[in-house]
């Protein structure tokens, strides 16, 4: 009897060890957002732990275009890489605040646009010479 009984008592801390890991570890502590817009990037996960490692995919990919991504935070540094299956895939460590990647792009056929500087108007106007 007393055998059973301590049986119990260990089969109950168990189960109370268990839950409490469960419930640990679905609150893990703060997620953030990975905001990817309408852009046509996509992850597995809308939100990440500080320090997770995240990995976004672009497979929107057009001849003759070069692709831009960028971030809206100084501290997150985008690696680029890419695959025949995923297209480009961007990796990077999630912070510990809301990320909101992006992507631009170009036609590499075109030339670049570059913009003539204004000349500044060296004429008088006609008010200063009455």
């Amino acid at each position: 009897m007393k055998r059973r009984k301590s049986f119990r008592q260990v089969n109950k801390l168990i189960l109370l060890t268990g839950v409490l890991l469960l419930v640990l570890s679905a609150c893990g502590g703060k997620r953030y957002r990975l905001d990817l817009g309408n852009t046509g990037l996509k992850s597995r996960r809308k939100t990440y732990a500080a320090g997770a490692e995240v990995t976004v995919y672009y497979d929107r990919i057009a001849t003759d275009t070069d692709y831009y991504f960028t971030c809206d935070s100084d501290d997150v540094i985008l690696s680029r890489s890419y695959d025949d299956r995923h297209g480009f895939v961007l990796t990077f460590t999630m912070p510990s605040h809301d990320v909101k990647l992006s992507v631009d792009h170009r036609n590499s056929m075109e030339p670049e646009r570059t913009r003539e500087p204004k000349e500044p108007d060296l004429t008088e106007s006609s008010e200063n010479n009455e």
